[in-house]
């Protein structure tokens, strides 16, 4: 079968068929989405945090999705001979009042209780604002993404699974005895396009649209903050390699439907006036990024064979929780290949 992309989703698509021996080829163009914009591959922090948002609230699937995501990145770094997936607690700091309420309110479930653990005031870092306190999750972790899909991207190429090449949907022809890719030389019995945003010109019709929405991070340099944990409070901010002690991601914005992908002094604005209402620390931009990030109107993503094309599947749409997502996403669509392929 055929693997279109080799951004997040395709690479984890590409090991999930590996342990079930199904045999694949993987197709990507190198980087970026049909735009030319850069993948979010590319500049995604790979955060896996279970309680999120303003409400703080928890994924009633966290557990099933959390299990999924380390089996299958520990996994990979066997494989790979790399440590990629850092199971590690991260801090909540709370912003206000209201919020402490509504964790209050929360903790009264004994799930939420787990994954929400109250800090010591004195264990904070002291660089942090935390007048209204904050609270650990213990099973937060995180994925290089960037290294991740570089690594497995290094490991297809060793093993003759991989081919540099540019392939749409609409440059397949599929019946029911499988899908044919002219351009590529290629006849087999699945594809499953895993390229992020494309026109809806070239969806077939029961799949959701999926939208390119651009988010900006940054990279400073903060000497002071001496944090070695993902902090959030307004903004995240993670910890870069122990090679750079003082350097630190620090994100995102989310602008929703087709964007451009230049980075923006409004957003390098906005992120860094939110950090300020986290850390008394001095920050130095070094680098300020921007990417696609596709994302289905559900938040939910999409991973299916097409009802009209039976032979066409489809692996898309992320968005900000792909790290947590993708394997899960990935092991029902590889055990339909397997089904298919046995």
């Amino acid at each position: 079968m055929l693997i279109v992309g080799q951004g997040l989703a395709g690479s984890v698509l590409a090991w999930q068929l590996l342990r079930r021996g199904v045999s694949f080829t993987v197709v990507d163009r190198g980087g970026v989405d049909p735009s030319g914009a850069p993948c979010a591959s590319q500049v995604a922090a790979g955060l896996v945090t279970p309680v999120t948002g303003k409400r703080l609230t928890l994924d009633p699937r966290w557990s099933t999705l959390r299990t999924s995501s380390a089996d299958l990145y520990r996994y990979a770094e066997e494989r790979l001979q790399a440590e990629l997936f850092v199971e590690k607690p991260s801090l909540r700091v709370l912003q206000s009042a209201a919020e402490q309420e509504q964790l209050r309110k929360r903790r009264d479930a004994s799930d939420y209780a787990l994954q929400a653990q109250p800090a010591d005031p004195l264990e904070l870092p002291g660089m942090l604002r935390t007048e209204f306190g904050a609270f650990w999750m213990p099973e937060a972790a995180r994925l290089d993404v960037r290294r991740f899909v570089q690594l497995t991207r290094e490991w297809l190429a060793d093993a003759a699974l991989l081919r540099t090449a540019t392939l749409t949907p609409n440059g397949i022809e599929a019946d029911a005895g499988g899908v044919r890719a002219d351009s590529l030389g290629f006849r087999t019995g699945l594809v499953v396009f895993c390229q992020g945003a494309v026109p809806a010109s070239e969806l077939p019709p029961d799949c959701p649209p999926v939208s390119a929405d651009k988010g900006e991070l940054l990279e400073i340099d903060a000497p002071e903050l001496e944090i070695d944990c993902v902090v959030h409070r307004g903004v995240w901010v993670a910890p870069q390699s122990s090679q750079k002690p003082s350097r630190y991601l620090v994100g995102s914005t989310f602008t929703w439907g087709k964007q451009d992908f230049e980075p923006t002094a409004e957003a390098r604005e906005s992120i860094l006036s939110r950090l300020s209402e986290l850390t008394t620390a001095k920050a130095t931009v070094v680098e300020h990024a921007a990417a696609a990030r596709p994302s289905t109107s559900t938040r939910v993503p999409w991973a299916a064979f097409s009802e009209s094309q039976p032979r066409v599947g489809w692996f898309n749409g992320l968005g900000s929780k792909g790290v947590l997502w993708a394997p899960w996403c990935a092991a029902r669509l590889a055990d339909q290949c397997s089904r298919v392929s046995g």
